[in-house]
């Protein structure tokens, strides 16, 4: 069973349990944050204006990183999870993975940061 803790000011906030990955991922970022009691905007253009602004070097466990392919249009989001790393699902259909955010691919398109949990 794998868990994922999102923490706050005032320790871990909640949990959410999967049987794997997948199986919580497929219900994407605004569906596991609902379980939290956290509205967020269905697609990853709109959650870029979810929350507070928070810069790379100030990541906190929790907070949604948002990439842009081309620079300019957010078309990926992922749950920063410590480390210079996140956890997303890459493509439709595909496992979700633990991926740096600090090199290669999710480097070159990493856009903004927002943190939607108090």
């Amino acid at each position: 069973m794998v868990f994922f803790f999102f923490q706050a000011e005032d320790g871990i906030r909640d949990l959410v349990r999967s049987r794997g990955l997948g199986d919580v991922y497929k219900r994407q970022v605004y569906s596991i944050y609902g379980k939290l009691g956290i509205s967020l905007p269905r697609t990853a253009r709109d959650q870029a204006g979810a929350g507070t602004y928070v810069s790379k070097e100030e990541l906190q466990y929790g907070d949604l990183v948002l990439f842009a392919r081309d620079g300019k249009n957010i078309n990926h989001v992922g749950i920063y999870v410590g480390d210079g790393k996140m956890v997303h699902s890459p493509q439709t259909g595909d496992v979700v993975k633990f991926t740096t955010i600090m090199s290669g691919y999710y480097e070159r398109c990493y856009y903004t940061a927002r943190r939607v949990i108090n």
